[in-house]
């Protein structure tokens, strides 16, 4: 989850933070180009995604360029097409 983001200001800065992108800063898709504004976001909150179960990209919607959102938790299919269930 996102707090908010601010544009930065200069490459400079950009690159101060390199250690946080976590992107090769020479990537077509995410490095710095002159002249395109680049934001950064605040993460206000994270959970980690258990790596023994996968989750399939289609079980996924896209809300931006690298933010997905899973659908209905009790429905999506895994890599090994078994079903999440519910504990509660």
């Amino acid at each position: 989850m996102f707090s908010g983001s601010s544009e930065y200001e200069s490459e400079e800065e950009w690159r101060s933070e390199q250690h946080l992108h976590l992107v090769d800063p020479r990537s077509e898709a995410f490095g710095w180009k002159h002249g395109v504004p680049k934001f950064k976001w605040s993460v206000k909150a994270f959970a980690r995604v258990s790596s023994e179960q996968p989750v399939a990209f289609e079980n996924m919607d896209r809300h931006y360029r690298s933010i997905y959102r899973l659908k209905d938790p009790l429905t999506v299919k895994l890599h090994r097409n078994d079903y999440l269930t519910s504990k509660l």
